[in-house]
């Protein structure tokens, strides 16, 4: 539930679907999210959008609050803060919403990470690929700490901080997995365990299901992603580029799954 004044800050009947709400991939129709938008339909969809909006609102003020208490200590230019997740909801995109238990959709999969350290970053976007693995090192970086070795993933410091590196230097793609769950019911990887996989980079999105099954997307022309071109003849160069980037990826960091 969410308090007075958020809830009354937006008007259902103001909010629109996502443009690709009407999109149905066959694959996901047994998903409880899926199964939740076909019964819910599109006004009780438009509820649902008016509490996410109000819950982020008020998300929103609350870290307001501690960015001002900072700024009145004094202390706010030397604190790193950072404001992330380890995934978004689907809010009404392809007919689903909160979270999907298979799908790596933008909407659920692209997350933000913004990172705020006034002594050292100054403000503005950055287009590099980040990955949730990265996080870590990238704040031992800004601490001038060490990193221990055996740590994946990359430090993303010298990409915006002032002129210390090219950002078109930085690694091209982000990745994402799932794992089945173990006959305990963990999902600790485990030798031969299936997974699930994206690539994303360079204006494509490339996915592998454990059964296999391939999806390919233009995010630039396709951003919604209701176009799978992983068969289309003209477009085997990027997916044959994004699976080699995903396989070596695999290699790189060792999964003991398939």
């Amino acid at each position: 539930v969410v308090p007075s004044p958020y809830y009354e800050m937006f008007d259902p009947d103001h909010i629109e679907l996502p443009a690709n709400f009407a999109f149905r991939e066959a694959r996901f129709e047994q998903e409880w999210s899926r199964q939740i938008v076909s019964d819910l339909g599109e006004a009780a969809t438009r509820e649902f959008l008016r509490i996410y909006y109000a819950s982020v609102k008020l998300v929103d003020d609350q870290v307001g609050r501690v960015l001002a208490a900072l700024d009145a200590s004094g202390r706010s230019d030397d604190t790193i803060i950072v404001f992330t997740a380890d995934h978004s909801d689907m809010a009404g995109g392809h007919g689903m919403v909160w979270k999907s238990t298979s799908a790596f959709y933008d909407e659920v999969a692209r997350v933000p990470l913004i990172i705020r350290y006034p002594r050292r970053i100054r403000p503005g976007r950055s287009a590099i690929a980040a990955n949730l693995t990265d996080l870590m090192l990238t704040l031992l970086d800004l601490a001038a700490e060490p990193a221990p070795s055996h740590v994946q993933g990359h430090s993303l410091a010298p990409y915006f901080l002032r002129g210390e590196r090219d950002a078109s230097q930085a690694p091209p793609y982000a990745f994402c997995e799932r794992v089945g769950r173990a006959r305990d019911g963990s999902r600790t990887v485990q030798p031969g365990a299936p997974g699930s996989f994206m690539v994303r980079g360079s204006g494509w999105k490339y996915v592998r299901y454990a059964n296999r099954d391939e999806y390919l997307y233009d995010l630039t022309n396709d951003p919604g992603e209701t176009r799978n071109l992983a068969k289309d003849a003209a477009r085997q160069v990027q997916l044959e580029h994004l699976r080699s980037a995903l396989d070596e990826w695999l290699v790189r960091t060792r999964y003991p799954g398939r």
